[in-house]
């Protein structure tokens, strides 16, 4: 950074010299000299020379230029370091604090002489800040915190100083604010009764005339681990199938069981210890960070059973405070559905068997009593053209109902060929036996073993078929 304070001009000896009178240039920047001049002659030399601070008239060549010949070369601390620029300006690269102080040009021209000009160069130094009382800075939660700046070195001094937490400026200007100081006058931050939204990243901010200068510190705030969240309390079903036979060389046996994952969500810093346990019995698990607070973790428990129901505790806890724990419940039911093979195979057999006894006890009971209705109605006897009548009314007595069943009378043994008729006299009234004689009715003989159920009307239809 140049400065050009006030231009200077000297003419002497036939050459006119132009310079400021003050440059101002940034330590470890390169900063140029300007310098120019006039003359109508030939010019022999051109030099620069640096005055010494303690001896105002002691000088030292730093660098020189002879046209005639172009040579140029520098001297000393300055090998390297400086070059003519322009006309006669001096550019010095990667300056130094020794490199600060007052500058002479000297212009030799022929048969005249040589002409000397001025000026004064003035190095700026930003500053260097140092914030404390160490990075990280690890506070309590509820306690104060005091964020410390010191601004050194600056050259000229700061115009102004801030606190920034996140890249964001902090108001502290007001009476009630939570943070106190941190300004020109008061560098340090005073931050009243931590909290866990007061971690972050802090950085102390000098606007300097050459750049603006911050320094930062992570302020870490511990407070005690807390459970944000957990699982659902789970009901869950086991659904089982018996092994059965496939075959005589293989069985298999297929068990389906439901996988029941259970999550819990903490935060806390330091990172909370966080654990699993049911009925006092701790239970492996894995944890993951979530955030850069948040930690959750998770609890497999594969091929469920009844015996994995209970009350899951989800407990965390850290070097701050006493930590916290919550609580869910999981229920397993077991559900067995289906049979096996070889089950369905009894089953099957078992049923067969049943439905076969039923159909044919149901069988031999409709051809029994089908046997019995017939038989009982072949027991009534049928003998060709007997007539059986009904007795003549009586006078006196009452009429027989015409749905009235007539009593069964066993008929007179007859002879073969006798015919007993009923006959209604009015002397009498009975069976009245008559001696005929037909040709082609013959009763037939008594079996030995009695009448089979299936005699009777066939019988004698088949008796009548071979007389006919």
């Amino acid at each position: 950074m140049d400065t050009d304070i006030k231009a200077v001009c000297t003419a002497s000896s036939g050459v006119n010299l132009t310079l400021p009178e003050v440059t101002y240039g940034t330590l470890g920047d390169p900063v140029t000299l300007p310098a120019t001049f006039s003359t109508d002659r030939r010019v022999m030399n051109i030099a620069w020379y640096k005055l010494d601070p303690r001896e105002p008239t002691s000088r030292t060549q730093i660098f020189s230029y002879y046209p005639p010949l172009q040579t140029r070369e520098s001297y000393g601390d300055y090998v390297g370091r400086t070059s003519l620029e322009d006309q006669a300006s001096l550019r010095i690269a990667r300056t130094k604090p020794a490199d600060e102080g007052k500058y002479i040009l000297s212009v030799s021209v022929e048969g005249v002489g040589s002409s000397e000009g001025q000026v004064q160069l003035f190095l700026m130094v930003p500053p260097t800040l140092r914030v404390g009382p160490s990075n990280p800075y690890v506070t309590a939660w509820g306690k104060p915190a005091l964020l410390t700046c010191a601004v050194q070195g600056a050259k000229p001094n700061v115009t102004s100083l801030h606190w920034e937490k996140n890249g964001v400026m902090i108001d502290t200007s007001g009476s009630h604010t939570k943070f106190v100081g941190g300004n020109l006058q008061r560098p340090a931050l005073h931050i009243r009764h931590v909290g866990r939204a007061d971690s972050g990243v802090y950085a102390c901010v000098a606007d300097h005339v050459v750049t603006v200068v911050r320094a930062s510190l992570a302020l870490n705030v511990y407070y005690p681990s807390s459970v944000l969240s957990i699982s659902d309390s789970v009901t869950a079903t086991v659904v089982t199938y018996p092994s059965s036979v496939l075959s005589i060389s293989d069985s298999v046996t297929a068990t389906v069981s439901d996988h029941i994952t259970l999550q819990c969500v903490t935060d806390g810093n330091p990172p909370p210890n966080i654990t699993w346990s049911r009925d006092g019995v701790w239970l492996p698990s894995t944890s993951s960070r979530l955030t850069r607070d948040a930690w959750t973790s998770t609890l497999q428990l594969r091929d469920v059973t009844v015996n994995d129901s209970g009350t899951y505790w989800c407990r965390t806890s850290n070097r701050v405070g006493r930590g916290s724990s919550r609580s869910l419940q999981v229920t397993i039911r077991e559900s067995r559905l289906g049979i096996g093979i070889s089950t369905l195979a009894v089953v099957v057999g078992a049923t067969d068997s049943v439905l076969a006894i039923v159909v044919c006890v149901a069988l031999s009971t409709y051809i029994v009593r089908r046997r019995r209705l017939q038989c009982g109605k072949k027991r009534i006897p049928v003998y060709p053209k007997a007539v059986r009548q009904q007795p003549a009314r009586v006078e006196g007595t009452a009429e027989p109902s015409p749905y009235a069943s007539a009593p069964y009378v066993t008929p007179p043994a007859t002879s073969p060929h006798v015919t007993t008729r009923y006959v209604n006299t009015p002397a009498t009234s009975g069976y009245v036996t008559r001696s005929t004689t037909s040709p082609h009715v013959t009763t037939p003989d008594k079996p030995p073993n009695g009448t089979a159920c299936n005699g009777g009307i066939n019988t004698i239809r088949r008796t009548l078929g071979q007389k006919s």
